[in-house]
C-alpha cells in the first residue's frame, strides 16, 4: 500500500511540475497535493519500518551470525 501511495503522489508531483513549466499556473495545487503526500508518505514508510520487529529464529544463537 504504501508503494501505490508513493506513486500516485510522484505522479501528481511530476505532472504538477510540467504544468507549472509549461506555463500553467493550474499545476500549483497538483505540486502542493504531491509533495505534502509524499511528506506523508515517508512518514508512513518510517512507522511501517520502526513497527517491524526482530524475530529471532529457534536455534539461532548469536555465534552463528
Amino acid at each position: 500500500m504504501q508503494v501505490w501511495i508513493w506513486v500516485a503522489a510522484t505522479l501528481s508531483l511530476v505532472v504538477g511540475i510540467t504544468l507549472v513549466n509549461s506555463g500553467r499556473a493550474v499545476g500549483y495545487p497538483f505540486n502542493v497535493a504531491g509533495s505534502l503526500t509524499l511528506v506523508g508518505d515517508m512518514l508512513l514508510f518510517g512507522w511501517l519500518v520502526y513497527k517491524t520487529e526482530r524475530v529471532e529464529m529457534p536455534g539461532r544463537t548469536a555465534a552463528a551470525e
